[in-house]
């Protein structure tokens, strides 16, 4: 199993703690990697048990035989059924492990450790050297915990360009992004190099350097203020299509698209509007045209 979306799934599971014996083959190995890295821990003893010992699968308490000096559970129908090691053992993610990564493999210049600004949530890493401020944020895809972490960005003093990295799937692109503000998925540029997380620098620079400045589009809408009342949308999809332009570029020069209008056909569907795919293509390669003129 993929290193990256092991560590993204398990950022982002409902419960930290899981059971080994529940584990499925594919992922052993790269649990033992993050074992080996300190990501993964033993877990604790759980206190109930899905009874195997007859068809009910009902749930159980495990008990401690003091006499057989071992753990049983009761089961109505199998009576006293003995628990194994195995489904003793449990494993818990460590979400500070992630932070602490990220923070090392940004090559963050300031401050000199990441904060938590939303106990085991979201954290501040810090800038890095494209001028960008750096944010790390899970389990942020339901609806209130996106206003809570719009409100804590509202309350604190952020960079001309902000990014947020995020495990929560799906986030960079149904969240409407306030000026100078993007977040990124972590499957999107994170690497495995010798069994250790790393992230594509080349990739979150480009991406940071495609975010529009708070201060170049105040600056554009006071020119535009006595246009329609239809502008701050066109504002909001150019903004909104920045980062789809980066990755219409990123296909072109990886040979993954042969040109703008392939590559805006690929990524159409992830485009802000409620418009038709074909109208979609086309905003994006206008846009593209406007960013890369000489391409």
């Amino acid at each position: 199993m993929n290193l990256v979306e092991l560590v993204c799934d398990l950022s982002e599971a409902s419960n930290e703690v899981f059971r080994v014996a529940a584990i499925d083959h594919d992922s052993e190995h790269a649990l033992q990697v993050l074992t080996a890295l300190g990501a993964v821990c033993e877990g604790p003893r759980p206190d109930s048990i899905t009874c195997r010992a007859c068809d009910g699968d009902h749930s159980a308490a495990i008990e401690f035989d003091a006499q057989a000096r071992s753990y049983t559970h009761f089961c109505p129908e199998a009576g006293w059924v003995p628990v194994s090691d195995s489904d003793l053992a449990t494993l818990s993610f460590d979400p500070e492990w992630l932070v602490n990564c990220l923070f090392s493999a940004l090559a963050i210049t300031k401050p000199t450790r990441s904060r938590a600004l939303i106990p085991g949530r979201v954290w501040r890493l810090g800038d890095i050297s494209c001028g960008v401020t750096v944010f790390f944020a899970r389990r942020v895809s339901s609806q209130k915990a996106l206003d809570e972490l719009a409100s804590m960005l509202g309350s604190t003093h952020l960079a001309e360009k902000t990014l947020v990295i995020t495990t929560s799937p799906q986030v960079p692109r149904h969240v409407q992004l306030a000026h100078g503000l993007a977040f990124v998925d972590l499957r999107e540029i994170g690497l495995t190099v010798d069994h250790r997380l790393q992230v594509d620098r080349e990739r979150l620079v480009s991406l940071g350097h495609a975010i529009p400045g708070r201060s170049n589009i105040a600056k554009r809408a006071i020119k535009t203020a006595r246009k329609t009342r239809l502008e701050p949308a066109r504002l909001d999809y150019r903004q909104a299509d920045r980062l789809l332009v980066a990755e219409m570029h990123d296909m072109i020069l990886a040979e993954k698209a042969s040109n703008p209008t392939d590559a805006a056909r690929s990524l159409a569907r992830h485009a802000a509007g409620h418009g038709n795919e074909g109208s979609k293509v086309t905003r994006l390669v206008t846009r593209y045209r406007e960013e890369h003129p000489s391409d």
